[in-house]
């Protein structure tokens, strides 16, 4: 996947080692996300209905709704990045670092 197939990013850049304030958007509200405190990843969203096709490599079911979610961060500031991934028909969170990726 990459980064067009999420839409828009909040913030619309990685936020590095120094956490930044949360800038809310009609969308952010409309899902009710308002962090408490300063964020240390940027976020996309992107849901579908019922044979809506979703990003590629998801491997989700469009035969339902659906929806992805995705962090992306860099919390050393070492310019490599890691994602966190949350599917609606998974009860996993995919974590893209293994042991290295913006976190050691």
């Amino acid at each position: 996947m990459d980064g067009d197939d999420w839409g828009s990013w909040n913030p619309a850049d990685i936020p590095g080692i120094d956490p930044v304030v949360w800038t809310t958007t009609t969308e952010w509200q409309q899902l009710g996300a308002e962090p408490d405190g300063p964020i240390r990843f940027h976020y996309a969203t992107i849901a579908g209905f019922p044979g809506a096709s979703p990003p590629s490599d998801t491997n989700l079911d469009d035969d339902d709704h659906w929806f992805a979610a995705r962090a992306e961060g860099d919390l050393n500031d070492d310019n490599t990045t890691f994602f966190l991934e949350i599917y609606s028909q998974s009860t996993h969170i995919y974590n893209s670092a293994t042991a290295e990726g913006g976190w050691e």
